[in-house]
């Protein structure tokens, strides 16, 4: 009948061999593939009591244990989380030592985390990792325990894990970038922010300004340095080296090595060092004239370094440059403020 795409007539008949012969062979049997095409038809309470009568009527039967692991599953799949969790748990308080105990450990975590309950998914993940080294749900709970301690900002807990991947099973790891993700929860457990992190990877990975995407990560990683005023002693011994590389490649990249130029001035200016400043404004506008509202800017820039450093005659030039070479510029209104 079920070959026959007949499932309601399958579990009718399936449901009347357990009803007139209960102590067949067959009868725990037929109580299981009953609930199974009810779970097929989406009938969860008929398959749920019928899975939670087979383990009741029959403890000894082989399928009692499969049978209430494919209930939790069931809800599992229906998108029934609350009932998924206490199925699962169920499962695992009566077949402790069951064949499906470290999948029932996997979804009744992954079922908790639907239900916000990270905490609690945690916990069963890491008896996975723990007690169950030879699972194949190991590496998937151990992907998914690092994505949430990195939420709950428990970074050295996901450090170990991500580290713990890539060498039990490099091959998963790989698929899931691993190694990158442990190298960025390195420097965020030093103190830089998960931005910082993600770009010093990728300036490491494609090569730092020898590249354009190198060259490019670097100015994007300057400007959350610069720009969020995080001029510390850290990101000034990352930064200021890069700065200086990329704003040196001006043969093969003038409107980076302008914009380099740009934020070393900005650096310098923000550290009071006004003179270094200048000069790195003043590089800004000569590399990349093209972009003549950066230009523009990079003088007025330069103009109000001077102006810092008491340089009134050179701040006059500079207001003057910028209202005969750029009358039209924003930078120019502003300069005559000066």
């Amino acid at each position: 009948l079920f070959a026959l795409d007949r499932p309601e007539a399958a579990a009718e008949e399936y449901t009347r061999i357990h009803g007139r012969y209960p102590d067949s062979a067959y009868a725990d049997d037929a109580m299981f593939e009953a609930a199974d095409i009810l779970v097929a038809m989406g009938e969860l309470e008929a398959a749920s009591e019928r899975f939670a009568r087979l383990h009741a009527e029959y403890p000894q039967s082989s399928l009692a244990d499969p049978a209430m692991y494919r209930r939790a599953e069931a809800f599992y799949g229906a998108g029934e989380y609350e009932r998924a969790a206490e199925a699962f748990r169920e499962y695992r308080e009566g077949f402790p030592d069951g064949q499906n105990i470290d999948a029932a450990l996997y979804y009744g975590g992954a079922a908790s985390e639907e239900l916000g309950e990270s905490g609690a998914a945690l916990l069963l993940w890491q008896r996975i990792i723990d007690d169950y080294r030879d699972s194949g749900f190991r590496f998937d709970a151990m992907h998914r325990a690092a994505e949430r301690h990195e939420e709950r900002n428990e970074l050295r807990d996901a450090l170990a894990l991500y580290t713990d991947m890539t060498s039990r099973y490099p091959e998963q790891a790989k698929e899931i970038g691993a190694q990158r993700r442990a190298d960025e929860l390195v420097l965020r457990v030093s103190g830089l922010t998960r931005d910082e992190s993600r770009l010093l990877v990728d300036i490491e990975e494609h090569g730092e300004a020898e590249t354009a995407e190198g060259r490019e990560a670097i100015l994007e990683l300057s400007r959350i340095v610069v720009y969020e005023r995080q001029a510390d002693a850290v990101n000034r011994r990352l930064v200021v080296p890069l700065l200086e590389d990329t704003a040196s490649r001006a043969a093969e990249d003038r409107e980076r090595a302008a914009e380099a130029h740009f934020l070393l001035g900005e650096w310098y200016f923000q550290l009071g060092e006004y003179a270094d400043a200048a000069d790195s404004f003043l590089e800004a506008a000569e590399v990349y004239p093209v972009d003549r509202d950066r230009a523009a800017q990079s003088l007025y820039r330069a103009a109000v370094a001077h102006q810092r450093r008491g340089q009134d005659s050179v701040v006059a030039e500079l207001v003057e440059e910028l209202s005969s070479s750029y009358p039209d510029s924003e930078w120019a209104e502003e300069a005559q403020d000066l």
